[in-house]
């Protein structure tokens, strides 16, 4: 049979199959950079995300932690004030009781 038979011809390149391979290697190196590139950009815009989320994640906090210290001072107010009005405070620490009051209303400008 034909297997017994030594393949003994040489294969040609045609010097358009060979530019075409160099054309291909120019293609996808260039292509890997363009694809390196971006995704250095990509990692850079999702950090800034990253700290843009963590600003208003801050801001809120701050926001937050304002008006729960001026429910609480509120409270105290109305606290303070329900004593005096229901006469549970002995007479000598009344005084005590409004200067108390004053400084919460103070505070709460301060807020």
């Amino acid at each position: 049979m034909l297997q017994d038979k030594k393949n003994t011809d040489t294969v040609e390149v045609s010097v358009a199959s060979e530019r075409a391979e160099a054309v291909g290697g120019v293609l996808i190196a260039f292509f890997a950079a363009l694809m390196a590139i971006s995704q250095m950009i990509n990692g850079e815009l999702e950090e800034e995300m990253m700290i843009a989320h963590n600003k208003v994640v801050n801001y809120s906090s701050w926001y937050q932690s304002k008006s729960i210290k001026e429910s609480l001072k509120e409270s105290e107010l109305d606290y303070l004030q329900a004593l005096l009005e229901t006469g549970i405070v002995h007479e000598e620490k009344v005084g005590a009781i409004q200067e108390k009051i004053e400084n919460v209303k103070g505070r709460d400008k301060e807020i």
